[in-house]
């Protein structure tokens, strides 16, 4: 992993082929060869190109110091890059993961969506409220992903239908209700598995989790919960 440091940018090479097992920055600091190209520059934005991806990858809040303190390349027993870490001022994260192999990237993303659903679940069940809306919410634009509940109550409903009509949409429609009622789970590592899969892939994964969570949180919440006579259960894709 060569690297340098001019002009404020701080570059490395991440090695695609090294010895089996995780490596720190200074071990591999010196090895040369083709490998991931990483970019750290001002505003502590780190960007970097990933083959199978039409778009660079750009990671926010990267302190250098914290950067090459941290980071840990993963080896399997080929030698072939499988996982990249590190920590950043928002926590330990995941920079990328080999996704090569479709079952493996089937298995572990379903996985992840399994985790990331069951997070939600858990959420829901804590509140003790009766819901007249249950919403899931999702995003994903091929670089950022965003999954959530949101709930009303049937005070919530009426506060909406005194301000805004009675018609269905505009009951049924999470933008007006308290954004602060939004149930986050912790989907960054969701999200870069999503960018790894590749430009041709993170669509197709990110309906696919999308059907699946949507499904598991529904056949777990449903019969738990304290329902009004008008609940329902919707879900709905950010604009």
């Amino acid at each position: 992993m060569m690297s340098d440091n001019k002009g404020g940018i701080f570059t490395m090479t991440i090695p695609y082929s090294f010895t089996k097992g995780k490596h720190s920055y200074d071990e591999i600091a010196k090895v040369s060869g083709e490998g991931l190209e990483i970019e750290l520059g001002e505003c502590e934005v780190l960007t970097y190109k990933l083959a199978n991806r039409k778009y660079e990858v750009r990671l926010y809040g990267v302190d250098q110091k914290k950067l090459t303190e941290t980071l840990t390349a993963e080896y399997d027993e080929t030698g072939k890059l499988q996982y990249i870490w590190f920590d950043c001022r928002s926590g330990h994260k995941l920079m990328y993961i080999n996704l090569e192999d479709t079952e493996k990237a089937d298995r572990l993303i379903m996985n992840e969506a399994e985790r990331v659903s069951d997070d939600i679940i858990h959420k829901i069940l804590a509140l003790d409220v009766t819901f007249s809306r249950l919403f899931i919410e999702r995003f994903f634009d091929g670089d950022c992903h965003t999954y959530c509940a949101n709930y009303a109550t049937p005070e919530m409903v009426e506060k909406v239908r005194e301000k805004y009509g009675s018609k269905e949409y505009t009951l049924d429609n999470p933008g007006n209700y308290n954004p602060d009622n939004q149930l986050y789970c912790e989907d960054s590592l969701l999200d870069m598995m999503f960018i790894c899969s590749g430009s041709e892939n993170a669509c197709m994964y990110y309906r696919k989790t999308s059907e699946f969570m949507f499904e598991r949180i529904k056949s777990s919440v449903i019969e738990k919960i304290s329902k009004a006579d008008d609940f329902k259960f919707i879900d709905r894709e950010f604009d």
